[in-house]
Formats: C-alpha cells, sequence, structure tokens
C-alpha cells in the first residue's frame, strides 16, 4: 500500500509540474490550438482517479 501512496504522490507532482510548464508553451501557440480543437484541461484529481483506476486494472492482470 506504501508503494501506491508514493506512486500517487509522484504522479500529483509530475502533473502540477506539467501543468505549470506547459502554461507557458499554450501562450505561444493559443491561436493554433484553438483552431484545432477546444482544449480542455482535466483536473489533477481526475487525472489521478484515471491512473489509480489503470493501476488497479494493471494489478487485477498481474
Amino acid at each position: 500500500m506504501k508503494y501506491l501512496e508514493e506512486v500517487k504522490k509522484k504522479i500529483l507532482l509530475n502533473v502540477s509540474h506539467y501543468a505549470k510548464s506547459d502554461s507557458s508553451m499554450r501562450s505561444e501557440t493559443s491561436e493554433d490550438m484553438h483552431e484545432a480543437q477546444p482544449y480542455e484541461e482535466e483536473s489533477p484529481v481526475d487525472t489521478l482517479k484515471k491512473t489509480e483506476d489503470f493501476l488497479a486494472k494493471l494489478k487485477d492482470k498481474i
């Protein structure tokens, strides 16, 4: 269980870091992105839930 908590913590840190670094890139190319498709950012909680579900499925397969 401690392993999953550590994975959860690292994923949240990575998602937060990515969201911060990605925002500066988005501002440079914002026109291109708006023309291509609407951007819907998921919250870290949603991303974490999807990741936990994925890891649970992997664990069941092992």
